[in-house]
């Protein structure tokens, strides 16, 4: 279909000087990661110069002697305004819109090699146009009167954080080359418009997805075999396949909100295909390296896809897996993501799972639930890293942080990464809903009841508060009120445990800052004598205190047994 054209390819001397500009002195350092809160995508900041707002095309014919094709700027222009443009706006969710417009007509002396040889590039024609580009475009895209249906094209440099980066051609030497078939009707075969999405997408750093066990007859591997991808496989003529997931990340058309990390346990997760939580991630023990998982459904700009459900790619952005590093790392068109299962078959969906399929990724099971609106709940279960948490390690609560993770009672205290637990963390009356839910295997509120004054609809812990209100467990303050944000003190969560885990009443603790009579008091005796608690200090209780993260994993290990 199309392919990336490497940067060092690109023949005119501006793009060159412009990349000379953007190289960072010797002894300054980069960050691959630095625009990217979770560390998924190096240099984000590539991908998202262009992929928001209006991005600008100028349509150039280039006549070559082979050429036989009549083409004209403006109807080019015209084709590609009223087919790619809303195809982008739409699988962009509104972020992205390509619009072309008239550029003129250059002629090369030199013919074209394609289709007999994709491999050599129209560089008279690349240097004819950015020579007669008007100036303001964000990018040319180059049309050669000969008929075939294949291209290529160049994102041009990286724009790399604190560097000088030109947003207009020809400074930025973003350009796509096409032939005639993919903008006329050749044939009785209509324009291959989706070659220009796909070359649009190199245009904005986006790779091939492909398996990697197929080659050209001439030993080049072949980077076409996921009919998922409009980056990948799949039929030149409809445009009726977008992207996966992880590249409308790195466009930011999903955004860090969207995604959630498994690092281990077994937890349940709602994956959607639109809105919600959209990609979850299986980290490996190094950055830049993971599965994603996602979910496609056909409909809209992907009702042409072969099979629906639950697909996984492994992105690999280490440098051992491509030419042109950056900062350690491979980016844009050289990231490399390949279909998990990787098949020898090109038109194969082994790697999209439907509902009700069970499956493994390094030793985590996935279960696909079943299909609710444009989502799936996933059953995930085992370890996709050694360490599940960073910031418990010799702590001594840490075996009962470990118990509560692996029963999916917490999932840490820093999402979507959760790879910390926050050990010191003062737990919150809304927390604590939560906790206690989770522990007892019970569901959040499904429904919006009003409970309490200051517990409004809408927000994370409602439904959790909701659910702890309607099972008696709680009747808050007294004065309609939860206060949701307040800490919980040690006597609170004494009286919390002890309704959620029906404790049997007890003889008194013997804690000398308990005194009979108190409220929490019977509370604090029945989760002393259940092994719950044995205090603050051997003689004293602390009701006062607020209870910490790491106290309240420990208090629910010990009540679960």
């Amino acid at each position: 279909m199309g392919e990336s054209k490497p940067l060092q390819s690109v023949a005119t001397l501006l793009t060159l000087a412009a990349l000379l500009l953007a190289t960072p002195a010797v002894g300054q350092t980069i960050d691959p990661y630095a625009s990217d809160p979770v560390d998924l995508i190096a240099l984000r900041e590539e991908t998202q110069t262009y992929s928001s707002g209006i991005d600008i095309w100028e349509v150039w014919i280039c006549q070559v002697p082979n050429g036989t094709v009549p083409l004209t700027a403006a109807g080019v222009a015209a084709t590609v305004e009223g087919g790619v443009r809303p195809y982008f706006e739409s699988i962009s969710g509104g972020n992205y819109a390509s619009s072309f417009r008239t550029g003129g007509v250059v002629t090369a002396s030199s013919p074209s090699s394609w289709p007999d040889n994709p491999f050599i590039y129209q560089t008279e024609c690349e240097d004819l146009a950015a020579a007669a580009a008007n100036p303001g475009a964000s990018g040319v895209i180059v049309v050669v009167n000969v008929d075939y249906s294949g291209g290529y094209a160049t994102g041009g440099f990286p724009c790399l954080p604190g560097f000088l980066c030109p947003e207009t051609f020809p400074a930025n030497g973003r350009i796509a080359v096409v032939g005639a078939a993919t903008v006329a009707v050749i044939g009785g075969f209509p324009p291959a418009l989706r070659t220009i999405a796909h070359e649009i997408g190199h245009t904005v750093f986006w790779p091939h997805s492909y398996g990697g066990l197929l080659d050209f007859e001439n030993g080049v591997v072949y980077e076409y075999d996921n009919p998922m991808d409009v980056m990948s496989g799949g039929d030149h003529e409809t445009l009726d396949i977008g992207t996966i997931a992880i590249n409308r990340y790195a466009a930011g058309w999903i955004g860090p909100d969207n995604v959630i990390f498994h690092r281990g346990g077994t937890l349940t997760y709602q994956i959607g295909s639109s809105s919600g939580v959209q990609i979850l991630v299986l980290p490996t023990e190094v950055t830049g390296i993971y599965e994603t998982v996602g979910v496609r459904f056909a409909s809209g700009y992907d009702s042409g896809l072969p099979a629906e459900g639950v697909e996984v790619y492994r992105v690999d952005q280490s440098a051992a897996v491509c030419d042109f590093v950056i900062a350690g790392q491979c980016s844009g068109p050289d990231r490399r993501i390949s279909q998990v299962p990787a098949l020898e078959d090109p038109a194969a969906t082994a790697h999209v799972y439907p509902e009700g399929a069970t499956f493994v990724v390094r030793g985590v099971t996935i279960t696909v639930g079943t299909r609710f609106g444009n989502a799936f709940n996933l059953l995930v279960s085992g370890a996709a890293v050694a360490e599940r948490f960073i910031d418990e390690n010799g702590n001594p609560h840490e075996s009962n942080i470990e118990f509560i993770a692996e029963h999916g009672i917490t999932r840490g205290c820093n999402p979507p990464v959760v790879d910390r637990f926050c050990p010191a963390g003062i737990v919150t009356r809304a927390e604590m809903a939560a906790f206690l839910l989770s522990a007892i295997g019970q569901s959040p509120a499904t429904s919006y009841q009003g409970t309490f004054s200051d517990v409004p609809a809408g927000l994370w812990y409602t439904p959790y508060v909701e659910a702890l209100a309607a099972l008696g467990y709680t009747t808050g303050l007294g004065d309609g009120t939860y206060a949701p944000n307040q800490a919980v003190s040690r006597a609170e969560m004494a009286a919390f445990l002890a309704r959620v885990f029906a404790l049997a009443p007890a003889s008194s603790s013997g804690f000398s800052d308990v005194a009979a009579g108190e409220w929490y008091a019977s509370a604090v005796d029945s989760i002393r004598a259940a092994g719950i608690t044995t205090g603050c200090t051997p003689s004293t209780y602390c009701p006062h205190d607020a209870v910490l993260r790491e106290q309240m994993a420990t208090f629910l290990a010990r009540a679960l047994g």
